[in-house]
Formats: C-alpha cells, sequence, structure tokens
C-alpha cells in the first residue's frame, strides 16, 4: 500500500480520516448505552490491543456516542499507586453536586415569588453550615446557587 494513502497512522489517540472495521465495536457499544439507559441489564467492554491500534480513537468516539445519549462522562487516568476508589470519588462528588443543584434549582422555580428569596436564604444559610464540615465541595455548589437569588 502506498504508505501516503495509507490511513493507519499511529499517534496517540488522534482519529485517523475513518475509522475502518470498527463497526461491530460501536454497535456493541450503541446497545450497552441504549440498554443502560433503559436500566437494563448489559456486560461491560473491554478494548485492549498494542498500542496504535485505536483503543483511544475508540473511547473517544463511544464517549462521543454517551455524549449524544445525554449521558455524562469523565476522563480518569489510571495510576498504579492509587486505589480507584481515590480517583472517582471527585468526579462522583461533582455529579452529586450538579445533581443536587439541578433538582433545588427546579425547585425554586416552582416556588411563587414571594416564598423563593426566604427560601434561597434559608438554602445558603444551610448550605454555610454544611462549608464548615465539607469547605470546598459544598462552596462550590453555594457558588453555583448564586444566580438564583
Amino acid at each position: 500500500m502506498d504508505p501516503f494513502k495509507n490511513p493507519f497512522s499511529p499517534g496517540a489517540g488522534s482519529p485517523p480520516s475513518e475509522l475502518v472495521g470498527r463497526d461491530p465495536i460501536l454497535e456493541q457499544a450503541k446497545i450497552l448505552l441504549g440498554r443502560v439507559k433503559q436500566r437494563r441489564s448489559e456486560k461491560s467492554m473491554l478494548l485492549t490491543g498494542l498500542r496504535g491500534v485505536g483503543k483511544t480513537v475508540l473511547l473517544n468516539e463511544i464517549e462521543h456516542m454517551a455524549r449524544e445519549e445525554g449521558y455524562r462522562t469523565v476522563f480518569i487516568e489510571a495510576a498504579e499507586n492509587k486505589a480507584l476508589g481515590v480517583l472517582i470519588a471527585p468526579f462522583l462528588r461533582n455529579l452529586l453536586f450538579d445533581r443536587i443543584f439541578s433538582h433545588l434549582h427546579e425547585f425554586l422555580e416552582f416556588l411563587p415569588a414571594s416564598y423563593r428569596n426566604r427560601t434561597c436564604q434559608r438554602i445558603h444559610h444551610f448550605l454555610d453550615v454544611l462549608c464548615q464540615v465539607h469547605s470546598h465541595a459544598w462552596k462550590n455548589l453555594l457558588k453555583h446557587l448564586q444566580p438564583i437569588v
């Protein structure tokens, strides 16, 4: 094959001009995402292979598919000297706070305006108290509530 026209060129996740021969893997990922979204069980996927065969490119494409379906994704680089829980905890905490914020925001939108300001003040006071215990995480949540007041 002409080396100038060869679509294969290993490069640490840089996307090729086309994903040739990856349709079965992408279809499997599409099924997995669809079943999980419907709260049905599905087998996990594990991508393995030598350096440069396209694992990162496939992961990036699956991430793109997931985001289009409304999933939230995170990139976590595994480390030999750190437990998985330590690596995942900050992302799960942020997800939890995002969910809390969105539900609070929805709740406050349904309140009559006369109750909204007083309720926001009470929520701020509650979060101020929690900030003393979990300062960084709760301050982030409190910061996100500012536009509501």
